[in-house]
């Protein structure tokens, strides 16, 4: 994994909270997160594609497959990866984990009683600390 700024990687983590506690509390199917993840490979652009990625979680609402909050949440991370300016940076890359960190929240919160959506990976912790105690 390449280094990313600390404010980058902590959107990042904070995105992925989002998106996976998002999804699960909205009943999707994990393998809707995954298909997310192999949308990155439809284009092979590595900046462009993360525009590809949102078109592609509002055509799975459209289809019954991935709920108008997470799409919205996927729309938004997208679209905040592909407005970040520093120069250097693998925008498909850190979309991919992005959309791995999401399947393994959504994945990690299976046995976990989730109010609503988190907003940051620090509520997250503080979650499934309260929850194992």
């Amino acid at each position: 994994m390449s280094d990313f700024p600390d404010d980058i990687a902590k959107d990042i983590l904070d995105l992925a909270a989002r998106i996976g506690t998002t999804a699960k509390k909205e009943g999707v199917r994990k393998s809707q997160l995954e298909q997310l993840a192999a949308s990155l490979e439809g284009y092979p652009h590595d900046k462009y594609c993360v525009l590809v990625t949102a078109s592609f979680a509002n055509r799975q609402v459209t289809r019954d497959k991935l709920r108008r909050d997470t799409a919205r949440a996927v729309v938004e991370a997208m679209k905040k990866i592909y407005e970040y300016k520093e120069s250097g940076l693998n925008k498909k890359e850190l979309a991919r984990i992005l959309l791995d960190l999401s399947k393994w929240v959504y994945e990690a919160v299976d046995q976990v009683r989730i109010e609503r959506p988190v907003t940051s990976y620090e509520e997250l912790l503080r979650i499934f600390a309260g929850s194992r105690g």
